[in-house]
Order: C-alpha cells, then sequence, then structure tokens
C-alpha cells in the first residue's frame, strides 16, 4: 500500500516557519541531495498556503509537465485541475484512502502546518522524512 510521507524542513526548535509565516531560513547545503526520496515518490500533497508561499519563492509552477501529481487541499478554490495541480475541498480521510488505491509510488505531504496537523490528527502519516535546519526561533 502507498504511505503518505510528512516531509518537512523545520528548525532546531520545532517551527516549519517564522512567525512571520516567511520560510527563508530553509535553505538546502550545495552536497545535499533529496533524489534518495524523490525517487520513493510520484504524488506531492500541500495546502494552498504552501502553494502560494512556493509560487511567491519562484518555485511552484507544475505546469511544465512534471510526473509528479500534485493535489492542493483549498478551502477557498474550487476543485479541480488547473495551472498543473488538482485543487481539492474533502475530506483528507476520505481523499487519501482513494489516492492508496490507485497503484504508485509514496505520497509526500509537504505541508503546510494545518494540514499537516488535519492529517496527524486523522492518523494518515505513515512517515515522517524532517529535515533540521540549525536555527532557533
Amino acid at each position: 500500500m502507498r504511505k503518505v510521507v510528512l516531509g518537512l524542513g523545520i528548525s532546531l526548535d520545532g517551527y516549519i516557519a517564522r512567525p512571520n509565516g516567511a520560510v527563508d531560513f530553509l535553505f538546502m547545503p550545495k552536497d545535499y541531495s533529496m533524489a534518495g526520496f524523490f525517487a520513493t515518490i510520484d504524488t506531492a500533497i500541500m495546502g494552498r498556503k504552501t502553494l502560494d508561499a512556493a509560487r511567491q519563492m519562484g518555485g511552484g509552477d507544475f505546469s511544465g509537465g512534471s510526473s509528479m501529481a500534485s493535489y492542493v487541499f483549498s478551502h477557498t478554490q474550487p476543485p479541480g485541475k488547473r495551472e498543473g495541480v488538482t485543487f481539492v475541498n474533502r475530506s483528507p480521510t476520505i481523499f487519501i484512502q482513494q489516492l492508496r488505491k490507485s497503484p504508485g509510488k509514496d505520497i509526500w505531504l509537504m505541508g503546510g502546518g494545518e494540514l499537516a496537523r488535519d492529517f496527524l490528527k486523522s492518523d494518515l502519516i505513515d512517515e515522517l522524512y524532517l529535515g533540521i535546519v540549525p536555527v532557533l526561533f
């Protein structure tokens, strides 16, 4: 069965963002590779705020023909596929139950905090993949 992996970068004191929501501290050293992790997944799930933050930082362009399916949970965007992502506004439990039935690799829950909390409360996380950044807030 496909696993849901919560993959996050966090500060030493356990934060995934600064108090103002900025994630500028989440940097990748040049010699660090996530290739091994990316080889195990083919689906990404995030919240709408995470998508907005990725786009502000110059990422989040999912229309380039990526082989990774990308789902965005949102209460404000209508459901459906556009701009390379599929917007979802239904129960995470029902969504994950259906997604696990389809063939594929593991599923990366990449954030943010509210969505991760909902998945944790519903016991939908099978594995944690944490990158700890040496900063304190």
